[in-house]
């Protein structure tokens, strides 16, 4: 929760090593969960697959509800990420069903946040919004800031890209405020890269510039390279409005590098087609 992927990866695999020794399923089952977790957030989707499918295997033989909601969910967010949306929507539905029938608040409100994620991909705005709307008031009701923070990114993108701007801005600040507050560097990225996104349609480069560029540090630090590709991009776009082209193809490059060692066509609100767009309308062949 504190972005320390490392040291969190260490201690799951040196309890994925132990748990089977001393027969403890369930802590078996929680760090397949939360390596997959890792593995998705740092882009490495196969493996994140590989992971959480082994914890759904030992789910069948263990009475964890929790690291089962963890992995159903995910798996969702897994799928979502690499445009697989059918299959997002059938584990993210089947979290929240185990989620409601459990009485788990967490894991449905986190299952009802990613529905959001799901739908918003696909341009259906009503429905995300309804769903990122569930998610916040259980948030709330439960007293689960980091399930607040989600929701409230959710709503904030929605805003922005349905030109609501005075609404997403409240909503980023509220989310930079309160990641800050709790430590939560994942959901300050995505208040920069959110707010960078705001100025720069709103048209204020220079301010869109700086915020991306705190972005693009927050994402090196927690070392998720697709979020460091949305931060490259941002930052091309911003000189390019600034009329830096060469500045502009350089971060474009760096993106597009990303997404390629990735073996992803997009991440987030980027894709490489937009990306070798750029590129080509500045002279570049890639």
């Amino acid at each position: 929760l504190q972005g320390r992927h490392e040291q969190a990866t260490d201690h799951y695999q040196r309890a994925l090593k132990l748990a089977p020794t001393i027969g403890h399923r369930g802590a078996e089952l929680d760090a397949l969960a939360g390596l997959g977790q890792i593995h998705s957030l740092q882009g490495r989707y196969e493996q994140a697959t590989d992971h959480l499918e082994r914890a759904l295997r030992l789910a069948d033989t263990t009475v964890h509800h929790p690291s089962e909601l963890q992995a159903l969910t995910s798996l969702g967010v897994v799928h979502r990420a690499q445009g697989r949306y059918e299959q997002a929507t059938v584990y993210l539905l089947q979290a929240l069903h185990l989620a409601r029938a459990t009485g788990y608040l967490t894991g449905e409100q986190n299952a009802l946040a990613g529905l959001g994620m799901v739908y918003s991909a696909q341009g259906q705005y009503e429905q995300a919004t309804d769903y990122y709307q569930q998610s916040l008031r259980l948030a709330r009701a439960s007293g689960h800031p980091s399930g607040e923070l989600q929701a409230l990114v959710g709503l904030a993108d929605l805003h922005l890209m349905q030109g609501r701007y005075p609404q997403a801005t409240d909503d980023y600040q509220r989310v930079l405020d309160l990641a800050h507050q709790i430590g939560h560097l994942n959901w300050q990225y995505e208040a920069w890269q959110g707010l960078g996104r705001l100025q720069q349609i709103t048209g204020n480069p220079e301010a869109a510039l700086a915020h991306h560029h705190e972005a693009l540090v927050f994402a090196t630090d927690l070392g998720q390279p697709g979020d460091q590709a949305r931060a490259h991009d941002g930052i091309a776009h911003a000189h390019l409005a600034l009329h830096r082209p060469e500045q502009a193809r350089a971060h474009w490059k760096q993106a597009l590098d990303i997404l390629t060692r990735l073996g992803v066509d997009h991440a987030e609100e980027i894709t490489v087609a937009a990306v070798r767009h750029h590129l080509a309308n500045l002279g570049d062949g890639e």
